[in-house]
């Protein structure tokens, strides 16, 4: 449709125009809608040099305008936050907030086992199953998925099983299992005996973190009120989640979609 069409700038650049090829800014806009960069400049470079006839004149610029002001809608994207350990999704809704103001979707669902009242006793594989129905009713699709801590081990599994629904995985200081892998195979020996200890105490094979190690292990950079505050959100874990090998026919690696990890870390100054 734009192949014929070139636009002069009313502005003569430094060799007296200034053209931006229209074909060029459509493709941008449709085939690669994360390169935001390329659809602001190159759209509004042609749209800010014609008059608004022109625009409903010329089929090309008429349907190219249209693209242009839906723009930021098509370049939106599905967001589903997967929280970590002994946590809600409740409690990943002040970050959604943030990203819903910049117009995405955001979705942040409790993983089984870990809402109040649910059954402690449940496995990893119920876990993971859990996100997948959750995807499945709410029919969502291209999705970036993105996990917290244990939240690793729930995306990977998640993914392995519909990896037609996922558009990207972002790691966040998160669990990266390759297939039988369980989570307590990446972390120090004495928090596995720490885990072991507690849940065996337990009446359903949970795990709570004791105050003590929340805050200096996982909290030590809030203040002591934060630390409180914040244990009180928590609640307890299953445990077998912890010790189920993840089954995966795809190790994460060789998925077949993009793959982010963020480390966040406290530096003083």
């Amino acid at each position: 449709m734009f192949d014929f069409l070139k636009l002069t700038s009313t502005n003569p650049g430094q060799n007296g125009q200034n053209t931006t090829s229209v074909e060029e800014c459509a493709r941008g806009l449709v085939k690669n809608k994360s390169a935001e960069q390329l659809v602001k400049k190159g759209l509004n470079r042609v749209l800010n040099n014609v008059n608004v006839e022109q625009r409903r004149s010329t089929s090309g610029i008429s349907s190219l305008y249209k693209k242009t002001l839906n723009w930021k809608n098509e370049t939106m994207a599905i967001y589903v936050l997967i929280h970590g350990a002994w946590h809600t999704g409740e409690l990943l809704e002040a970050v959604a907030k943030t990203i819903r103001a910049k117009g995405h979707t955001v979705h942040c669902p409790t993983v089984a086992g870990n809402n109040r009242g649910d059954d402690r006793t449940i496995g990893l594989d119920v876990a993971i199953a859990s996100i997948v129905t959750y995807l499945e009713e709410h029919n969502l699709q291209d999705v970036v998925l993105l996990g917290h801590s244990y939240g690793g081990m729930v995306i990977t599994g998640v993914a392995d099983r519909v990896p037609e629904r996922i558009h990207r995985l972002i790691y966040w200081n998160a669990f990266v299992p390759n297939g039988g892998e369980c989570l307590n195979d990446m972390v120090p020996p004495h928090y596995v005996g720490l885990f072991d200890s507690i849940s065996s105490e337990s009446s359903d094979n949970s795990v709570m973190l004791p105050f003590p190690i929340w805050r200096e292990a996982f909290i030590n950079d809030g203040s002591l009120e934060e630390a409180e505050f914040a244990y009180g959100k928590l609640n307890a874990h299953p445990y077998a989640t912890f010790t189920d090998p993840i089954l995966l026919k795809t190790n994460p690696v060789d998925m077949q979609f993009g793959k982010s990890f963020i480390n966040l870390s406290l530096i003083h100054i």
